[in-house]
């Protein structure tokens, strides 16, 4: 459920000269470097002015932990379903019980434990309000703000919100305030807005934080107060809001409104960078370029450029290929393999995504790559009747094209361009059951964020629902969202393709008994017949990994680097 994009604050913005001043020493003097510092400018400008207030969007939603409903969903929430049992949480609801029908309403909300309906979820959101539960009013809100299960009402969105918030809740405070911010569901108003972030941000809710500032840094709604700026973007940068840690750096690099500090600078640029903030990333590479606050180093500087170009920010590319004129074919080799080595670091900050998160998707699942130049499989049913096909990997988000698509077993061969991970397709031949087996997906991306989850189990049968020689059972862990991901083996091996899982409301009504952990996967030897379909494509595939017995968490890394989520838009 897309969030609106706010407009861009031009009270945020620094000048060239600060720019210049935050980043390049006075007596630089050298051509590459000055042409260099002309697409910094640029960029940095593009960043401050569009991509700072954007970030406000894209934490709408943002559920800090409350004292009912938030503060299991923060922690990943597993519906009671799966624990005490559907039945029992269905007639605890309809008895009036507030917690089972908030409960209830995330099961329909995000597809978890039964059939995702948005109209169902915001009956039993609208029962848990009623009573007074934060939770659902919370959600019943932002059901209302959104129009999902529910007609589209700013004004009842508010009145929820508003209900929650004053019983605490940190996520409908933020919500409040980012309505109050942009104006564009209830009138402009800066300074209530400031309000409700403030409450937001005292209980430690990292995006009400980094929008405070940027408040107290232009004058927004608060009296102009660089301290008070800087403090919150330090609150915020500590939890690890890359954002956050971006404008830190600029305040410290340019030093016009807090003392100038070249080291702390330096780190908060790092530390945005490795989450694989893209602005930070030229920033950085910047600083390797010219040698300011660290030592000069081409090729770390070529590889946060690469990086950064790959995320599609602005001149990123340009530099990168001026850097590459003063370097040795060695230098730029060894810069290639660390870029495509990285993985953005996850922090706690960064983990939490909102509740129905802005990801511009119709539905979403998992895939992997098979070959470097990428090739990748998801499920059929994952992209069936889309209009336009998106990985997202650590690398960036990438248009895919469809090459292969089998409906009959459920399989689909995408490719899209660059260079990626990727991993060996073995299949299903000896595969036993009891073996171990695992999976790295992007379960209920709207509940458990974006980052990949990894999840693993057994064998359980050779064979899926009514003997399907096809299909694979297993106990690994799955929810909406993991479809189409790797089944690998204990050496990483791909074994299957995660396909779903039997859904528990649907089997209690028919059978009177909860299935429990009763999950498939296509068998990998379907997989290879397709694979071997395509001319060329053999000779491309990963090849087997070592034979010594693997470390289990490098396994998990491996499998983790070649994964990318699926949206979907139709």
């Amino acid at each position: 459920m897309p969030a609106p994009n706010p407009p861009a604050n031009p009270r945020s913005t620094l000048s060239y000269r600060r720019i210049f001043k935050a980043v390049f020493l006075p007596s630089s003097t050298l051509i590459v470097l000055i042409a260099i510092c002309v697409f910094y400018i640029a960029s940095a400008r593009t960043q401050l002015t569009n991509g700072i207030s954007k970030a406000i969007a894209s934490r709408i939603a943002d559920p800090e932990p409350s004292t009912t409903g938030g503060a299991e969903l923060s922690a990943g929430y597993l519906p009671a379903a799966s624990r005490a049992g559907a039945e029992a949480l269905l007639r605890s609801a309809e008895e009036g019980d507030a917690q089972a029908q908030f409960k209830l309403g995330v099961m329909y909300a995000t597809g978890d434990g039964a059939d995702k309906d948005p109209a169902e979820a915001a009956k039993w959101f609208t029962r848990a309000a009623e009573q007074g539960l934060d939770g659902g009013q919370y959600f019943l809100g932002l059901m209302y703000a959104t129009g999902s299960g529910i007609p589209k009402d700013p004004d009842e969105a508010v009145k929820w919100y508003t209900r929650a918030a004053e019983q605490g809740d940190a996520g409908a405070q933020f919500n409040l305030g980012f309505m109050y911010a942009t104006g564009e569901t209830v009138p402009k108003n800066a300074a209530e807005a400031a309000k409700w972030y403030t409450r937001a941000a005292e209980q430690g809710n990292a995006g009400a934080q980094l929008n405070l500032a940027i408040m107290h840094a232009g004058g927004e709604g608060v009296p102009k107060n660089a301290a008070l700026a800087a403090k919150w973007y330090t609150l915020a940068a500590e939890q690890g809001n890359s954002t956050a840690q971006y404008n830190l750096a600029l305040l410290y690099a340019a030093g016009d409104t807090i003392p100038r500090n070249t080291a702390l600078a330096v780190k908060w640029y790092t530390r945005a960078a490795e989450q694989g903030n893209a602005a930070a990333q030229l920033a950085l590479g910047l600083l390797y370029a010219t040698g300011e606050g660290v030592t000069k180093n081409s090729t770390e500087a070529y590889v946060w450029c690469n990086l950064a170009a790959a995320h599609g920010q602005t001149n990123a590319a340009t530099v990168r290929d001026t850097l590459e004129k003063s370097m040795t074919p060695e230098q730029i080799t060894e810069a290639q393999r660390l870029s495509s080595r990285f993985m953005p670091k996850q922090t706690r900050s960064e983990q939490k995504t909102p509740a129905f998160p802005a990801l511009r998707a119709d539905q979403t699942g998992s895939g992997f790559f098979i070959t470097t130049d990428g090739y990748f499989v998801t499920n059929h049913h994952v992209i069936a009747d889309a209009r336009r096909v998106t990985v997202r990997t650590a690398q960036g988000s990438f248009t895919a094209a469809v090459v292969r698509d089998d409906a009959a077993n459920d399989l689909a061969l995408l490719r899209v361009t660059g260079a990626f991970p990727s991993l060996h397709v073995r299949g299903s031949t000896g595969v036993r059951p009891a073996d171990r087996v695992s999976t790295v997906g992007y379960p209920n991306p709207s509940l458990q964020g974006v980052f990949p989850k990894f999840s693993s189990g057994e064998v359980s049968a050779l064979t899926g629902p009514a003997d399907d020689p096809r299909i694979l059972q297993v106990s690994v862990p799955l929810q909406p969202g993991n479809s189409g991901g790797p089944l690998v083996d204990a050496r990483g091996n791909v074994v299957g393709v995660v396909v779903g899982r039997l859904d528990q409301l649907r089997a209690l009504k028919a059978t009177g008994q909860l299935p429990e952990n009763v999950n498939y996967a296509i068998k990998g030897t379907l997989l290879v017949s397709i694979l071997e379909s395509v001319p060329g494509l053999s000779e491309k595939l990963a090849p087997a990994p070592s034979q010594q017995t693997p470390d289990a968490a490098a396994i998990a890394r491996s499998v983790e680097a070649a994964t990318g989520m699926v949206l979907v838009e139709r």
